[in-house]
């Protein structure tokens, strides 16, 4: 919430083995809210049983990015905040 000119929020769930009612209520929170801002989220990396929850829930569809995706996105911000220095 701290950075202004966020545009996307990766949410890194490769430690999440299991994903109940409050962390799709959360999940579903988090979506409202970047939206409401005007920022992406973007999930990375979530296990198979995790992806098959979302997939069967009753939130709209989630983002997940791809390996390739997250590190162009974190060489970009690396680029940005290097010249902004």
């Amino acid at each position: 919430m701290s950075l202004a000119d966020t545009r996307i929020i990766v949410l890194d769930l490769s430690e999440v083995s299991a994903l109940e009612g409050g962390g799709l209520g959360m999940l579903a929170y988090l979506q409202r809210w970047a939206h409401d801002h005007n920022i992406k989220l973007k999930l990375f990396n979530p296990s198979g049983m995790v992806q098959d929850r979302l997939d069967h829930s009753w939130l709209p569809s989630l983002d997940v990015a791809t390996t390739d995706e997250v590190i162009a996105l974190l060489d970009r911000a690396d680029g940005a905040a290097t010249a902004r220095s």
